[in-house]
């Protein structure tokens, strides 16, 4: 039985051998060595004369250099490579010792004297990039570029808030309208950041591949004052009486291009041309099956600072889609609410300091805008 397994041995690793030898060299750019050719045929002759015993040819032939094993030289030249592209180092630049996270085409930079650096220069060593806003957050200052900076509103759409189809007239989705109107969306205009109106807007398509479980949530919707109850997504909302007795068509539920999907209209009154619209089709905006990533990234986008009415369900999941595929974000705790128990509020607002990204208050990106410097010497 061992001799009959010494042979099968010698057969594999010369069949092995002899397969690599038809090419110049390894993957590494190892030239490959006649002497180990020639020690892996020897262990299939021994194998079966016993001349020498076969162990310590074998022994020999993994100890030399070759194309499986590398040199000295060769292991430093690699170890360094990896180093100069790991996920943490920490580099002498211009601007003091910082930390680099992250690779080479998308990384943060941190220093105990600056904090965060999210503006994403060409290189950690490439001079400061302006315009900046150092965002006070939980974590200490976090610079960011305002143009590469986007304020992305989800879901604050007539369908979630507007009293006139039934939603409660003290929701919590009303009070994060107000923190925008009067902190946030001045801010970001001030600072020049693009905004963002993330909506749900559906096709029939949308609809018939919707699954199960978010039909099923919306269909037993209850949070609504008085008689009125929606059947679900497509449905029909049916008349609506706006504050000035005009009786309107709701339109179809969550469809593009009806009343009850467009923006909330005190915030539809802020919108701005220059804004961005984007369409989304499932309680995240980054699952894959929108057009959000194309349109932000077209815009020069890396950083996203979120605001929702349902904190716990659509931002919760849009944000840990973008941050698996590589955005930067931060969350506005006051610009957010849900209605869930506070808990739920809680953990996202946990998860979002602690591990995804950021957090922040409305107010806070209003005090950080009048600190943005245009220039070195500008600002604080």
């Amino acid at each position: 039985m061992a001799q009959r397994i010494l042979q099968s041995a010698g057969r594999v690793s010369l069949s092995r051998y002899l397969s690599l030898k038809k090419c110049p060299s390894s993957k590494n750019g190892h030239n490959f060595s006649v002497v180990r050719i020639f020690l892996w045929y020897s262990i299939f002759i021994v194998s079966q004369r016993r001349v020498v015993p076969w162990e310590v040819l074998l022994l020999v032939t993994m100890t030399a250099p070759g194309p499986f094993q590398s040199t000295t030289s060769d292991h430093h030249s690699r170890t360094s490579s990896a180093a100069d592209d790991s996920m943490m180092t920490i580099r002498t630049t211009a601007h003091g010792q910082q930390e680099v996270f992250g690779g080479k085409n998308n990384f943060w930079l941190y220093s105990k004297t600056h904090g965060y650096d999210l503006t994403h220069p060409r290189t950690p060593t490439s001079p400061l990039v302006f315009p900046r806003v150092p965002l006070e957050t939980t974590k200490g200052p976090v610079a960011i570029d305002p143009t590469k900076t986007a304020l992305v509103v989800i879901d604050l759409q007539n369908y979630f808030l507007s009293p006139h189809i039934g939603r409660p007239s003290d929701a919590v989705g009303l009070k994060v309208v107000d923190k925008l109107l009067q902190h946030a969306i001045p801010a970001c205009r001030k600072a020049g950041m693009p905004v963002v109106w993330m909506n749900w807007g559906l096709t029939e398509q949308d609809i018939e591949e919707m699954p199960p479980t978010i039909v099923q949530g919306f269909a037993t919707d209850n949070n609504f004052d008085g008689q009125r109850r929606i059947e679900g997504l497509g449905s029909d909302v049916g008349s609506v009486k706006l504050e000035d007795g005009t009786i309107i068509e709701g339109g179809r539920v969550l469809m593009p291009d009806q009343w009850n999907t467009a923006l909330y209209t005190p915030l539809e009154e802020k919108r701005q041309p220059q804004d961005i619209l984007i369409h989304k089709n499932r309680l995240s905006g980054f699952w894959g099956g929108t057009a959000s990533e194309g349109i932000l990234k077209s815009r020069g986008i890396r950083s996203l600072i979120f605001s929702d009415a349902n904190v716990d369900q659509c931002v919760g999941g849009t944000l840990q889609d973008a941050v698996s595929r590589g955005w930067d974000y931060f969350l506005l705790s006051d610009g957010c609410a849900t209605t869930s128990p506070a808990f739920a509020q809680q953990c996202i607002e946990f998860n979002a300091e602690l591990g995804w990204g950021f957090l922040l208050s409305c107010e806070d990106l209003e005090r950080s805008v009048e600190n943005l410097q245009t220039s070195p010497g500008t600002g604080t």
